[in-house]
């Protein structure tokens, strides 16, 4: 019986251990393609702003592209993922508003992240579906991004990165604090 619960232990010790091993080879592959800086040489796209090219844009935003269905209905960002067990992927703010990436950037930044799924940085973007965008003309394009910059919306901040950035981590740990610490009269109650 021993030999036998001695057999059952190294055996599940070798599960455990493939396990592990697993999870740091998957973490540091991830990390690598995460962390990968891709050389793209971005075209040099005509953004108009008339009326008839943000209209077009707006168009192609809400029939064509479905932007809002990961950034929200005005673009403004919103939670794009919550599994609470698993993840919560924030897809960011698009708009030249309070704490959007259109505040910050440029027409060269657009293109990268709308048409190759790159950040400022050339690092890949965890969640954007650039194929949608790859074959668009780039007077489309052009449309699209001009819409985005109309946009002045400052309803959900959350950073550059469709991901859980530390940054966003310090700020939930702060909410987490000034609740802790307010006067319980002061908390909103859910009484059922």
């Amino acid at each position: 019986m021993k030999n036998l619960l001695k057999w059952i232990g190294i055996a599940f010790g070798g599960l455990v251990g493939l396990l592990v091993l697993a999870s740091v080879v998957l973490y540091v592959i991830g990390s690598a393609r995460l962390n990968k800086t891709h050389e793209i040489q971005l075209e040099n796209i005509a953004i108009l702003t008339s009326e008839s090219a943000i209209t077009r844009g707006q168009h192609l935003v809400e029939v064509l592209t479905f932007c809002q269905a990961c950034h929200g209905d005005n673009l403004e960002g919103e939670v794009f993922i919550d599994e609470s067990i698993i993840a919560t992927v924030y897809a960011p703010n698009l708009t030249s508003g309070q704490g959007g990436v259109g505040a910050i950037y440029t027409d060269a930044d657009y293109v990268g992240a709308i048409r190759h799924g790159v950040n400022p940085e050339a690092r890949g973007l965890m969640i954007m579906h650039s194929d949608v965008f790859h074959n668009l003309s780039q007077e489309d394009l052009g449309a699209v991004i001009a819409y985005t910059k109309s946009l002045v919306i400052s309803v959900f901040s959350l950073g550059l990165e469709a991901f859980i950035s530390v940054d966003l981590l310090q700020k939930m740990e702060e909410s987490r604090k000034e609740f802790k610490d307010s006067p319980p009269d002061s908390r909103i109650r859910n009484e059922f």
